[in-house]
């Protein structure tokens, strides 16, 4: 019952709109490393993320994987393909456990979409999203790697220890290799700490100022 709570919050959705709500959904989840769904499959729900770190990433024709993007949770996921019935043209991977709602979306719509404070909400996620995109871009074509770890580090500090590595490597664009060799860097000048397999945060302002570069975007 929270999870329609949060998703009815969400919606601003009146008490009374909970039962037809809860009756279109479908919770599950998911370990660390799972994929919610592959690129090129055709959606069918508004899937709503509750918890979890969850992000999405493009294979091109090369099967180059581009990442794009983690989703703050409570708060949904890849709805932009799900309203305008196309194909998915990302991968959706957990990257620690993760529960998500699947909401069936012809059944939405004829529940709740003609009601103006849920257009409103869709409306804000999906300008979320391309602001999101925007920043991505502009970060990607900036191509600073110690201002993109840095900006990582201030913005999603709880996953540098939550998740490997190498998923963090795969996040940022980067080989494993050059992600070591930065944190090294950040370690070496009193920036970071390692400890007791644990990263810590020494001197903000100076990580800060690697990040700044990036923080307009």
């Amino acid at each position: 019952m929270q999870s329609i709570d949060t998703i009815s919050k969400f919606f601003s959705l009146k008490d009374e709109d909970k039962e037809a709500l809860k009756s279109i959904c479908i919770s599950k989840s998911y370990p660390p490393n799972s994929i919610i769904f592959y690129q090129g499959e055709s959606p069918k729900n508004l899937i709503f993320l509750l918890d979890g770190y969850v992000g999405c990433y493009h294979s091109d024709d090369n099967y180059k994987d581009i990442f794009f993007h983690i989703f703050d949770f409570p708060g949904l996921i890849a709805e932009p393909f799900t309203i305008e019935q196309i194909p998915y043209n990302v991968n959706i991977i957990t990257f620690t456990k993760a529960k998500v709602v699947f909401i069936n979306y012809d059944k939405f719509k004829k529940l709740f979409l003609s009601k103006s404070e849920v257009s409103q909400a869709l409306l804000k996620s999906l300008c979320k999203k391309i602001w999101n995109y925007s920043r991505f871009a502009n970060r990607e074509k900036h191509n600073d790697i110690m201002g993109k770890i840095c900006y990582f580090i201030l913005h999603h500090k709880e996953l540098l220890n939550a998740i490997s590595q190498q998923n963090i490597a795969f996040i940022l664009n980067l080989t494993p290799q050059i992600l070591s060799k930065y944190l090294k860097k950040l370690k070496d000048e009193k920036i970071l700490e390692f400890k007791q397999n644990q990263w810590k945060i020494l001197d903000k302002n100076r990580l800060k100022n690697y990040a700044n570069i990036l923080e307009g975007y």
